[in-house]
């Protein structure tokens, strides 16, 4: 019985031995399979992308080896070509010129000792007896016509004239000219890999380019493709691939009992959920040292651990250094860098949160009326001081009268505004009176003037106005001051205002209730790239009084607002705009201002839902728009619009947005389309760099939540560019 059970245990071991040989076997035979199907689809893939590859770096090459040759900078050329052997796909580059052409930037850069491209170059010569120059049409280039003589011309030296405004220079600049081979010394390869170069049938290529200027031949360019370390690469791919297999075969059992009973909970799920842990953390901008005994696991994660908290402590730093940068942009878009004092942005800013608030107060105008005639007698110095001792005997005034409710800006360059909030008529005109005397006493003495050096005018906070109206009314007043001749300050009677506000009211409902008023579009805005073809534009009301005088919008729609008819014109612009693109089949969309005063009026949102419902073709091309400003004060209410709206088709638009009218990650949740960038943020932004910040920054936000950003009021073509290279998704002109 015992030496059954043995022969028994032994055909048990014998069956399970055969089976594990036929389990090997046909592992064997399916992983040779996937084997060869993965590393033919891995082999013509990389392949492809290796030629794709070549084929990108010998196109940016040849323009940089274009360029460097224009410049008979060869300096930069032997750099660029050593940069692309770096790359061993080339063996061999070869330059071979029809004709010898250069540009003024080599005449300039050859020179000792000069290399400024500002001046401008007038004559050029170069010894008759070896040819003559002649200017290439349309371009700074310039063409050598060597002279007929058998000796071949390979450096010459050109005598050139360049002068600016001032002054005119003469030198003589050496430019050279002769065919170029460079030729890559590749590592010697191990004869290994020689008896595997069967399995790749990819031959080495030659590329023949063309040296053009303004589309005129002078040269080409031959480069020698090699492909032995793409080769190399598949081959040790190959090897890898079969030592892969031996190992699959050799110890496949014995890996997975190891894997799923040992290193999977310890070297993987453990490590993983404290990483997620961790990362959660990271999000919440809590950037603690990583515990990496908690974290050890198998290689890829402990790599992968190590890395975490390599870009935890990058981070840290990088959010302490994004905060600096966003502190001194804040303070440059916020602060006179002259006198510290709040500027425009600010005060714009400051006004606009008064008005809507509804806030009583005076705006005065201040302007410096010797600041012109005494720039012309002092030097740029002496007017700065000038200016910061002004500001500093105003805020001296200021200081006896305010509570932190009096503050006095810089707008530009001699013009100034006190916004004087909860302040009486008596005390703002006691203070102003003070302001006149206190400089009339001073400034002449000081700076040897016997001109008048202030005058002050100033109105109320019109609660139905715009800062524009208000600013200006503020202005009249100061035009009134000085035509009054003597150093006193006028401020407009807040009567006049009241009555103004009570005949613009008749105005806005006569409008409104008869529909008085017709439509015109601007803000034409084209996609980056492709200027004829308009994408949207914004429908604007064309307002006017019994007397022709235009009516602001800000002002109207303020007084529509606090009359509660503001819906009733919103529902007539959308059934403008409605009727303009059914009648005239629009191909691009029409913007429409809506109001949060409107949205308040559930009888009106009913109506625009039901209409955009029923006229879903024309909804799709509707976008309705808010201001930046308008949409942070109503967040959730532009939540709940936007679900609304976006379930009929329509888009919506934030426009003239700034990010100290509404922060940027605030954004992320409100499921916006398009964002129209306010204009001093897009223009003139080439030697900004702070626009440049926050532009690069904006737009990367946009890109991570499929919002559209558009650049507003551009007409700067260095401008266009930027912003083109920056990823702006369209263009208003």
């Amino acid at each position: 019985m015992f030496s059954l059970l043995n022969i028994a245990n032994k055909n048990n071991i014998f069956s399970f031995s055969k089976n594990i040989i036929y389990i090997l076997f046909f592992l064997f035979v399916l992983i040779c399979l996937l084997f060869s199907f993965l590393f033919s689809n891995y082999k013509e893939q990389r392949l492809l992308e290796n030629k794709n590859e070549y084929l990108l770096i010998v196109k940016n090459l040849h323009n940089e080896l274009q360029e460097n040759l224009l410049n008979n900078d060869y300096v930069e050329f032997n750099s660029d070509v050593y940069k692309a052997f770096k790359s061993n796909f080339f063996s061999k580059i070869q330059i071979n010129y029809d004709e010898f052409i250069f540009n003024k930037h080599s005449l300039i850069k050859n020179v000792k000792f000069f290399d400024d491209d500002l001046w401008t170059i007038g004559d050029i010569t170069v010894d008759a007896s070896f040819g003559y120059i002649l200017k290439i049409p349309k371009t700074n280039a310039y063409r050598f016509i060597e002279a007929d003589t058998t000796q071949e011309v390979q450096r010459i030296q050109v005598k050139i004239q360049v002068y600016n405004a001032f002054e005119i220079k003469y030198f003589f600049t050496p430019l050279v000219f002769r065919d170029i081979i460079k030729i890559h010394d590749f590592p010697i390869s191990n004869s290994f890999y020689e008896y595997f170069e069967n399995l790749i049938d990819y031959k080495n290529e030659t590329l023949v380019k063309v040296l053009l200027i303004n589309k005129s031949y002078f040269g080409k360019i031959t480069y020698h493709i090699d492909q032995r370390m793409i080769k190399q690469e598949i081959i040790e791919l190959f090897l890898i691939y079969i030592f892969l297999i031996f190992i699959f075969i050799l110890l496949p059992f014995f890996f997975i009992a190891y894997y799923h009973y040992n290193v999977s909970h310890r070297f993987i799920k453990e490590p993983i959920y404290y990483l997620n842990e961790y990362l959660d953390s990271l999000l919440k901008s809590d950037f603690t040292l990583i515990k990496k005994e908690k974290a050890l696991g198998i290689y890829g994660i402990t790599n992968f651990t190590n890395k975490i908290s390599k870009i935890t402590s990058k981070l840290a730093s990088l959010q302490n250094e994004v905060n600096m940068n966003k502190e001194n942009i804040e303070r440059k878009i916020s602060i006179d860098t002259l006198t510290g004092l709040a500027n425009e942005s600010l005060f714009n800013f400051d006004m606009k949160n008064k008005l809507i608030n509804n806030e009583d107060g005076i705006l005065l105008s201040l302007q410096i009326e010797c600041l012109v005639s005494l720039s012309k007698k002092i030097d740029y110095d002496s007017v700065n001081n000038f200016i910061n001792v002004y500001v500093g005997l105003i805020k001296n005034v200021i200081a006896k009268y305010s509570h932190n409710n009096i503050i006095l800006y810089r707008l530009f360059g001699s013009s100034f505004s006190i916004v004087c909030s909860k302040t009486s008529l008596e005390d703002s005109i006691k203070m102003s009176n003070e302001i006149i005397k206190v400089l009339e006493k001073n400034i002449p003495n000081m700076f040897n003037t016997n001109e008048k050096v202030i005058t002050i005018g100033g109105t109320y906070f019109d609660g139905f106005g715009t800062i524009q109206s208000t600013l200006k009314s503020s202005k009249e007043a100061l035009l009134h001051a000085k035509e009054m001749g003597s150093s006193i300050c006028h401020i407009i009677e807040k009567d006049l205002i009241l009555k103004a506000t009570q005949v613009l009211t008749e105005e806005v409902i006569s409008i409104v209730k008869k529909e008085n008023f017709s439509v015109s579009f601007s803000f034409d805005t084209h996609l980056i790239g492709d200027r004829k073809n308009i994408i949207m534009r914004e429908i604007s009301p064309l307002l006017y009084d019994e007397y022709k005088n235009k009516i602001a919008i800000g002002s109207f729609l303020s007084i529509a607002s606090s009359i509660k008819m503001v819906h009733l014109f919103d529902e007539i612009i959308i059934k403008k705009a409605m009727s303009y693109i059914e009648e005239n089949d629009s191909k691009y969309c029409i913007v429409v201002n809506i109001s949060f005063d409107s949205l308040v009026y559930s009888e009106f949102l009913e109506w625009l839902m039901k209409t955009l419902q029923a006229n879903t073709k024309i909804a799709k091309k509707i976008i309705f728009t808010v201001t930046s400003y308008s949409a942070y004060m109503n967040q959730s209410l532009l939540k709940m619009f936007i679900e609304e709206i976006h379930s009929c088709g329509s888009k919506i638009l934030i426009k003239r947005y700034q990010l100290n009218d509404f922060p940027i990650n605030e954004l992320k949740d409100l499921n916006i389309d398009y964002i129209r960038l306010h204009q001093n943020t897009s223009i003139n932004i080439s030697n900004d760099k702070s626009k440049k910040y926050i532009l690069r920054n904006t737009i990367a936000f946009a890109n991570l939540h499929d919002i559209n950003i558009i650049a507003d009021s551009v007409y700067l073509e260095q401008d266009y560019k930027i912003l083109s290279a920056l990823g702006t998704y369209a263009i208003c002109e």
